[in-house]
């Protein structure tokens, strides 16, 4: 078997991931084929573990070590990372937004607009 490149495994990972309708889907299948391998035993539910280290391995070396990072390339991953995940739960902005004293009040025009 020929090793992937590091930009085939993003574009099948992102193509497996959309095919099963984001990320949760993605695990969720993921977890029933892994339950199922476990049933069988063998060769099967020793790959569910390599597939899954791999990758593990392949982002963990593909990611910067914050020691290298500018103060401002630190502070620009930072800020992603949060919009990603008031993104994906906004409820957490929300959360915090409350937590500290504010008040947060939605923008009626940005959901008008997302929903038509």
């Amino acid at each position: 078997m020929v090793p992937l490149s590091g930009d085939q495994l993003e574009l099948i990972s992102a193509v497996m991931i959309e095919q099963f309708g984001g990320m949760q889907g993605f695990v969720a299948a993921w977890g029933e084929y892994y339950r199922h391998a476990m049933e069988q035993g063998g060769l099967a539910a020793i790959r569910c573990f390599e597939s899954v280290i791999r990758l593990i391995r392949y982002f963990d070396e593909k990611r910067p070590d914050p020691g290298d990072l500018t103060d401002e390339a630190l502070e620009q991953a930072m800020m992603e990372q949060a919009m990603r995940l008031i993104q994906q739960r906004p409820e957490i902005a929300v959360a915090a937004a409350v937590e500290i004293g504010w008040t947060v009040i939605p923008d009626t025009k940005a959901r008008q607009t997302e929903v038509a």
